[in-house]
């Protein structure tokens, strides 16, 4: 309903809404849809089968997925669709035990889920998806993770970061 709000409580889970309170979207598409900008979600992981997502994943295409060597020489094995900082590897996808496992697949729809006719369409649906996982499988985020995913997208090109994280005084 965010994308384009028409007053119909349908929309929002029965809750009362009003007309024309959302993003505007389909007008800024008109203008843009986010084509060759990547998005790094700086999060718990993003779904990389998720039929929204799947094809709006970016690919490093200089370190090839299984090959198991560090092609691109950036000190990141096979780092071809992100990378895990909680778990140091090539995996970004949510873990399976926080609860709050899916909050990076959630900020990466709103972003560039594609006008794909199946579930929701993001704001900028053209644009790239940089997966960057910083919680570990408890859900503990530190600082020196947060910063290393940070200085990952930079370094590999992301033109956007998102850094929507909440974690409890006392996790590791």
């Amino acid at each position: 309903w965010a994308i384009a709000n028409t007053g119909d409580t349908g929309q929002s889970l029965g809750y009362p809404t009003t007309a024309g309170f959302d993003t505007g979207a389909p007008y800024a598409w008109e203008v843009a849809t986010g084509e060759g900008v990547v998005v790094a979600v700086i999060d718990s992981g993003v779904q990389l089968d998720h039929p929204d997502l799947a094809d709006r994943i970016a690919v490093n295409a200089a370190d090839p997925c299984g090959d198991g060597r560090d092609d691109d020489g950036n000190g990141f094995v096979d780092d071809c669709r992100g990378w895990d900082f909680g778990a140091n590897d090539n995996d970004p996808s949510p873990g399976t035990t926080a609860s709050n496992d899916y909050h990076g697949t959630h900020v990466a729809g709103i972003v560039a889920a594609g006008r794909n006719g199946v579930g929701v369409a993001g704001v900028a649906p053209d644009a790239r998806i940089m997966p960057l996982r910083v919680s570990t499988v408890n859900g503990g985020i530190t600082v020196s993770r947060v910063v290393a995913a940070i200085q990952y997208a930079t370094d590999h090109g992301a033109d956007v970061i998102n850094l929507s994280l909440s974690t409890e005084i006392g996790r590791a």
